[in-house]
């Protein structure tokens, strides 16, 4: 709005009497100052900004003439590569051109309120008459009418056509119609809102901008592909650009220089557009003026694969040098590796000496502990095969008294028969575990739920008994998972259960609890009996080998229990109970489950 008002100005100007002329002011003998300004036909308030700007240049520099001049893109490109002006005032689409054949020097940056600095001023802002989604894609526009002010504007159409180029689309037959709106802005906002379907681009803070004003209702408009951030506060569709531009051509004066820098940076307008440090980052400038295939990289393949070069030289001269080390690293390391083959193969035969005796070595430990190993295993065979044995043996007899006084009934023979074989089973496998320990040297464990191991041991207890003796169980709801081998550890349990049943033989009501706890890391079985106990005997002698306190015993259950506890990475305790009887205490690691093991 101001610019109109500016042009006046300048035609009236030659009427007054204090007045020389629309572009000059004062008489100097210096030649006078040039600025050329890139014309877009939908950025009033930007040429607004450059006219309070060069009425304060001109005050500053009084007498000396300073005149600034409107050119079309190809215009100015041409005046600035023939020398022609002193500064330029662009957007940094044309400032990035402009780059790839002159070194400007940037002097300062038109800031827009909503904007964060001057390299976060440029977006477009796609729109359409209110949508029942409330948002739209540009996937969802495809094929639609638009409506533009100007093609050539950065805000106004290109910034629009690279995000469509970045979303796989091609900008020149995406649309179904483009047309220039060469009316105001607010015109083209109320044109979209009565073309059906139509699409309207607008540079990004127009449409906050028309709505202050009283122009348009914004209510009534979707923005397309809306984005938020980016260093621009108001609503836009698009990645966010660099701003305009004062530069100094390379031929200017440094002195001038500085006084035009300092009086643009000064002529601010409060709440407007203002003058504020240049932009410094023009990559994302350059990577869409690629993409769109305009500018200096239009139309000529070499150009584009020279201003590539161009942007990223420092880039290919650090790939090149890095190359270059590799290579000379490789020839580094062949010499060296030539040098030391015969230390090398020396080393080698040598350790390969050493790997051979090692192994002999550990073939000799395995050989030595796996005849200890059976000698282990063999006590116990020994220990755990004379109890089925007995007890076969016993109901055998049994069976021979009551045949010979003709007491001998069908279902009593049937029973002692049945744990007859259970017990013939039960050596059997004894015997088969020790055999295949002996010859494997290793037992193998398996995931295992507790409490199905001790209910097992149980039952096996409950057939092989000699009296009955009431056992209580009390296990969790859940499963207690252990890494065991499930036939020793079901034999130490059962032999713990015989030796309180032994215990409690002589009491009129004799009880075993068995109960089943877990803490964060352990489980731990815990056996009581209500016997007599052992509170004569130190609870250390008990898992003493040879040590016993019954009659005849071998004094070796204890102790192989313990060791096969420990083996697991357990503990076997013993204590007496504050009444009578005794309690035996078995702690075994619970089954870790890793999440590699999960996966």
């Amino acid at each position: 709005m101001l610019r109109p008002l500016f042009l006046v100005l300048l035609w009236v100007a030659p009427l007054l009497p204090c007045a020389v002329s629309a572009t000059v002011w004062g008489e100097t003998s210096e030649p006078p100052v040039q600025i050329g300004a890139l014309q877009r036909s939908d950025l009033e308030e930007i040429s607004s900004q450059e006219a309070i700007f060069l009425d304060r240049l001109r005050r500053e520099l009084l007498p000396r003439q300073v005149t600034l001049q409107y050119y079309g893109e190809n215009d100015l490109i041409h005046m600035v590569q023939n020398g022609a002006l002193n500064f330029v005032i662009t957007d940094a689409a044309v400032y990035a051109s402009l780059q790839s054949a002159v070194e400007l020097r940037p002097l300062a940056g038109l800031v827009y309120p909503e904007a964060a600095d001057a390299d976060h001023m440029t977006a477009s802002v796609a729109f359409t008459a209110q949508h029942e989604a409330g948002s739209l894609s540009l996937a969802e526009i495809k094929g639609r009418r638009l409506f533009v002010t100007d093609k050539h504007s950065f805000g106004g159409f290109l910034a629009f056509a690279a995000e469509l180029k970045d979303e796989g689309f091609d900008p020149e037959d995406f649309f179904s119609d483009v047309s220039e709106f060469q009316k105001s802005d607010a015109e083209l906002v109320k044109t979209v809102l009565k073309t059906p379907g139509a699409v309207g681009v607008l540079p990004a803070c127009t449409l906050e901008r028309l709505q202050s004003a009283g122009f348009i209702d914004a209510a009534g408009l979707t923005v397309i592909n809306a984005k938020n951030g980016g260093g621009l506060t108001c609503r836009h569709s698009t990645k966010v650009y660099p701003g305009w531009v004062l530069a100094s051509l390379p031929s200017s004066d440094l002195g001038l220089v500085r006084m035009v820098a300092a009086t643009a940076l000064a002529a601010t307008s409060p709440g407007m557009l203002q003058w504020s440090f240049p932009p410094t980052d023009f990559r994302r400038v350059h990577n869409m003026l690629i993409d769109l295939g305009i500018g200096p990289y239009a139309g000529n393949e070499g150009k584009l694969w020279k201003g590539l070069f161009l942007r990223y030289r420092w880039w290919f001269a650090g790939i090149a040098l890095f190359m270059l080390l590799i290579l000379a690293h490789g020839v580094f390391v062949a010499w060296l590796v030539r040098t030391r083959t015969k230390d090398l193969r020396l080393s080698l035969l040598k350790q390969q000496k050493m790997t051979d005796e090692i192994l002999q070595t550990r073939a000799r430990l395995q050989s030595m502990e796996k005849v200890q190993t059976v000698s282990h295993m063999s006590t116990l065979f020994a220990h755990e095969l004379k109890q089925p044995l007995a007890a076969i043996r016993n109901f055998s007899l049994g069976l021979l008294r009551r045949s010979q006084r003709g007491e001998l009934d069908a279902e009593t023979m049937h029973s002692i028969l049945e744990k007859m074989v259970f017990l013939t089973e039960q050596a059997s496998n004894i015997v088969n575990h020790v055999r295949k320990y002996a010859k494997a040297g290793k037992t193998e464990r398996l995931r295992e739920d507790f409490r199905t191991v001790i209910r097992e041991a149980v039952e096996s207890f409950g057939k092989t008994a000699d009296f009955r003796v009431q056992v209580s169980l009390s296990l969790p709801l859940v499963p207690v998972w252990v890494e065991i081998n499930r036939w020793e550890i079901e034999l130490v349990i059962l032999n713990l259960i015989k030796n309180a049943a032994e215990a409690t033989h002589e009491v009129k009501k004799p009880k075993i609890e068995i109960v089943l706890t877990e803490d964060e890391h352990h489980a731990i079985m815990r056996i009581t009996d209500n016997g007599k106990g052992s509170q004569d005997v130190p609870i250390d002698e008990m898992f003493r080998p040879l040590f016993s306190t019954k009659t005849g015993g071998m004094g070796l259950g204890l102790s192989i229990a313990e060791s096969v506890a420990e083996s697991h990475g357990g503990r076997l305790n013993a204590r007496q109970n504050t009444g009578p009887g005794l309690t035996m205490e078995m702690i075994l690691p619970l089954y870790q489950v890793f999440p590699e093991a999960v996966d």
